[in-house]
């Protein structure tokens, strides 16, 4: 059996959990990934039964993406058009994947039906819905939804949309990365003297992106700066280069060159290196999260821990899983004497949500044992 996956594959720790969950749990099955560049997409050297199919360069792809022209020869879309009759199943894999322009339909939206036209098998996993801006959007991708063999979303929020709308074959489950088997990682068990931090470069995601960033800014050299007057160890983890996290890491410790503590601030760039990165998670004594996976990872790990949310998927999954995490919501940084408090996720409630995690790939499974 052969399944065809598309994500958000740039060297984002998130995003490649996602694979390394699907692939760990269908051990049998084949997955194969359409990834363009020249370089070998790394996570692949973990995980066994995944291949990656190169296409160019990912500016060769952006700049046909940019003239509305998704399928041309070469691209990522047109490799996938191409050999999606080979595969048994077609499954988007992701989270934050349907976040749509303020007006029209996008062109995402366009592809996603050319491959449902193509494809023997259409599933979604692991995303949520939005934002959105419309009726008319809403509209048409409950048209897509109801035509897909099955979406499964992970949050209760994108589910309620579409069942209000009475779309049939679609479900709610916690999301993916619950269901990673981190047990055989070669993290140690032993909790080590630093904090990890999570960062995000807000400049580059946030309408008014130059207020949130500097008071994030200024959140986290609080942080820091306690931390290394106590001469304890910080580090900050960058879970996509590409999206600025590493930007700001340098940036942020660059801030403290003159402190005698600035060699306890360690900067930590994931490099496809999927274990490494989850021993990191796993050892640290207690966790800042400003991204949405290390917030998953630090409940996962039963890590203490402090919330900086800068989405609604972020406070929906508080809500849901955990309202009792301590956090506080970008809307809030411009206040003073911010208090940054920790707590751990109760054990009974993290099992209960790793049980129900397991739902996200209820019908991909029926369907693949269906096919054997």
């Amino acid at each position: 059996m052969k399944i065809l996956l598309k994500g958000y594959w740039n060297t984002n720790l998130g995003d490649d959990l996602f694979l390394k969950v699907i692939c760990q749990k269908f051990s049998e099955y084949d997955f194969f990934i359409v990834v363009s560049g020249k370089e070998m997409y790394k996570s692949s050297m973990e995980i066994n039964n995944l291949h990656v199919i190169r296409t160019f360069s990912r500016k060769y792809d952006a700049f046909f993406y940019k003239l509305n022209i998704p399928f041309f020869w070469g691209t990522v879309n047109y490799k996938i058009l191409k050999l999606i009759n080979h595969f048994d199943a077609f499954c988007e894999l992701g989270g934050s994947i349907f976040m749509l322009p303020k007006k029209k339909m996008g062109i995402e939206y366009r592809i996603r039906m050319k491959i449902l036209q193509k494809s023997k098998k259409y599933f979604v996993i692991g995303s949520n819905f939005g934002p959105f801006s419309s009726d008319y959007q809403l509209k048409l991708y409950a048209n897509f939804f109801g035509k897909v063999d099955n979406t499964m979303f992970r949050d209760e929020y994108s589910y309620n949309i579409f069942s209000d709308l009475r779309i049939k074959n679609i479900g709610y489950a916690p999301d993916v990365v619950f269901n990673l088997n981190y047990f055989n990682s070669e993290a140690s068990s032993e909790s080590k003297e630093y904090c990890l931090i999570s960062v995000i470069d807000f400049r580059k995601k946030l309408s008014n992106k130059e207020v949130v960033a500097i008071n994030y800014f200024n959140l986290l050299k609080k942080i820091v700066l306690e931390k290394i007057n106590n001469d304890e160890n910080v580090v900050l983890m960058s879970f996509c280069d590409d999206e600025g996290d590493a930007k700001l890491a340098n940036e942020l410790r660059q801030f403290f060159r003159g402190h005698t503590n600035f060699k306890n601030i360690m900067i930590y760039r994931y490099n496809n290196s999927i274990e490494e990165s989850l021993g990191l998670i796993k050892n640290a004594k207690s966790v800042i999260a400003t991204r949405y996976h290390a917030m998953i990872l630090g409940w996962l790990f039963r890590k203490k821990m402090f919330v900086v949310a800068y989405s609604n998927k972020t406070l929906d999954v508080i809500k849901y899983i955990f309202p009792g995490q301590k956090y506080i919501s970008i809307d809030d940084l411009y206040k003073n004497n911010i208090s940054v408090e920790y707590n751990t996720i109760d054990e009974s409630q993290l099992n209960k949500t790793i049980i129900e995690s397991n739902k996200q790939f209820f019908y991909l499974e029926k369907s693949l044992e269906k096919n054997d």
